[in-house]
């Protein structure tokens, strides 16, 4: 059993025990460059106690649980990759957590994307986009939430959300593409 599970399971120890471990898991990121002594003042014990709890964990001393808790905790980070992309995080989560989540759903995202592109079409788009002279843009979608455009320019957004691509085509030149994003 790793140490993340048996300490996530709190049985067999006592309360100072289960202190410290809170105090473990709430600050993972920041123990390996901790001493023992560091964290005995953190949790308000002493460094025997630290190592009481590190040999009820099967290690020798509190260098040997560092390494160990650092293997487990990457483990099973790795392991947890169930994030929800509609609700990423939770309010009680750290800032650091919360970063990870992120960073594991742009990952999924971007792993999905890069399944699904059509790597010939993307490369043929980028050639004619690359020989154009001018390009042109015509966005359909944003609804109200999207960009409003800038204040001399008001009503930007909903010019892009109307336009269709018919309009780009008196517009376009031979030296030019247009590109539609819906």
């Amino acid at each position: 059993m790793n140490i993340i599970t048996r300490m996530a399971e709190r049985e067999g120890f006592t309360d100072t025990g289960c202190q410290i471990i809170d105090y473990i898991m709430y600050h993972d990121t920041e123990l390996a460059q901790m001493t023992i002594g560091q964290l005995a003042k953190q949790t308000y014990t002493s460094n025997p106690t630290i190592i009481r709890l590190c040999r009820k964990l099967g290690m020798d001393g509190f260098r040997e649980f560092k390494v160990r808790f650092a293997g487990d905790l990457e483990k099973y980070r790795q392991s947890k990759n169930d994030v929800d992309m509609d609700y990423p995080f939770r309010g009680n989560e750290r800032p650091g957590d919360i970063m990870k989540n992120i960073g594991r759903l742009t990952k999924n995202t971007i792993d999905i994307l890069y399944k699904d592109l059509d790597i010939d079409a993307l490369t043929q788009a980028a050639n004619i986009i690359g020989r154009s002279n001018r390009i042109y843009f015509c966005a359909n979608g944003g609804g109200q939430n999207g960009y409003p455009g800038p204040p001399d320019q008001p009503g930007l957004q909903n010019r892009l959300h109307d336009c269709q691509y018919d309009i780009l085509r008196p517009h376009l030149r031979p030296e030019g593409c247009g590109c539609g994003l819906q």
